[in-house]
């Protein structure tokens, strides 16, 4: 049996029970093991899941076939690719992920409303988080954020309302920042490197406890000031004043903003 595990004190195998297994998708398996492990193996991206909907909005159902079962970890096993979008949309009791080093794309919604959620391994290939992607984890807190090298976009709102989540470092790699992408979150402070070229609107809104945000002197499209407010190269554009800001803010003049 593939998911018995070796005792290497006793030199015998001890069969772990499986509750449930099935297939999701091309050259992939997945098995919900007794102690709560959903395990998903083979090779390639995991399929996307569909989800539906009632008429006053509430979830009711989803082609992930392991929709309606309980687990508290998911391991996601080396040789996969994608997570699948809306892979574990809304996962109660979900913990715990383990993903591979051969991944490169976390999946829209992939773990969005995980509110349970407190630990995720983010892997050295991974170039793209997609949108909504954590959206809604607020328990998330141990996230090696210093985020991998190599990875290149955030979608929007991949980290929306993640209020565990208090810092971040952007790797040289990283090109796009989308809407909204850390917005409602616990960061107190934020540098943008030279290397991130597109920080597009809201990405650091309503987060309360940020003091200020730095940038890059050689970045070519932002800038910040001695208060640590962002704006766009030539200070013409007011992009984000820090969340926990008091005080008066000293701002270029406004005719140069286009304010009449």
């Amino acid at each position: 049996n593939n998911n018995d595990q070796h005792c290497d004190y006793c030199n015998k195998y001890l069969v772990t029970e499986i509750i449930q297994s099935g297939t999701c998708g091309e050259n992939l398996t997945w098995v919900l093991s007794f102690e709560g492990k959903l395990t998903i193996s083979g090779t390639g991206p995991m399929p996307d899941a569909k989800l539906s909907w009632s008429k006053d909005g509430y979830l009711t159902d989803s082609t992930a076939p392991w929709f309606w079962l309980e687990f508290h970890t998911v391991i996601i096993d080396e040789g996969i690719t994608a997570v699948g979008a809306n892979s574990f949309f809304g996962t109660d009791g979900l913990e715990t992920v383990q993903l591979p080093k051969t991944l490169t794309t976390i999946g829209e919604s992939a773990f969005e409303g995980c509110i349970d959620l407190r630990s995720v391994n983010l892997p050295e290939k991974l170039y793209e988080i997609s949108y909504y992607a954590f959206r809604g984890c607020e328990s998330l807190a141990g996230l090696p954020l210093a985020l991998p090298e190599g990875l290149g976009i955030i979608r929007d709102g991949a980290f929306y309302c993640c209020m565990g989540i208090k810092s971040v470092q952007f790797p040289a790699s990283l090109r796009h920042l989308g809407f909204s992408a850390f917005a409602e979150t616990g960061l107190m402070q934020i540098h943008i490197p030279a290397t991130l070229t597109t920080v597009q609107d809201g990405a650091f809104c309503s987060c309360p406890d940020l003091e200020a945000i730095t940038v890059a002197q050689d970045n070519p499209n932002y800038s910040s000031d001695d208060q640590g407010v962002l704006y766009n190269k030539d200070q013409t554009i007011l992009k984000q004043v820090p969340g926990c800001f008091y005080g008066e803010l000293t701002i270029p003049d406004l005719q140069k903003m286009g304010l009449e």
